[in-house]
């Protein structure tokens, strides 16, 4: 009988042993799953802001005025597009300089220089804001435009 009164305590005890551990590795996992959320939602933000800004690039660079815009942009000049799918396009000019991308002409008509063009947009993705208002994340997409300048001779 005395032998099971020394006893009577040992199974709790062996049960608190193990199921400390197993509430700590619980805790471990549901904050890792937490923070695996977080980035999962973050990177969905910013794949979706990327196809944003791709749409509206695609969009400005397929209007038909475009080309008529950029010939009429001067030296040191920008110039700005609100396409539809959101942002806003800022166009500024480079240079004119020999065509990288030449094409020998067959007619009077040569192109001896191109004016290059950077087309660029940005938007700010993420649940985080700054202290004025906008968002802590941003992505960018920058395209440069080639546009022969026809003379002739």
């Amino acid at each position: 009988m005395s032998f099971q009164r020394k006893e009577k305590g040992a199974a709790l005890f062996v049960a608190v042993l193990i199921i400390i551990p197993l509430t700590l590795l619980a805790v471990v996992v549901m904050s890792t799953s937490g923070l695996d959320l977080k980035m999962a939602g973050a990177s969905a933000g910013f794949v979706q802001s990327s196809h944003i800004l791709e749409g509206a690039m695609e969009e400005t660079l397929d209007d038909t005025n475009l080309p008529g815009d950029l010939a009429s942009m001067t030296s040191a000049a920008t110039m700005t597009k609100n396409p539809a799918m959101g942002g806003i396009v800022t166009f500024t000019y480079r240079a004119e300089i020999t065509c990288k991308r030449r094409v020998d002409a067959s007619s009077t008509n040569t192109i001896p220089a191109c004016r290059y063009v950077d087309a660029a947009v940005s938007q700010g993705y993420g649940k985080a804001r700054t202290s004025d208002g906008s968002r802590i994340g941003q992505v960018g997409l920058t395209v440069g435009v080639e546009q022969p300048v026809l003379t002739s001779s």
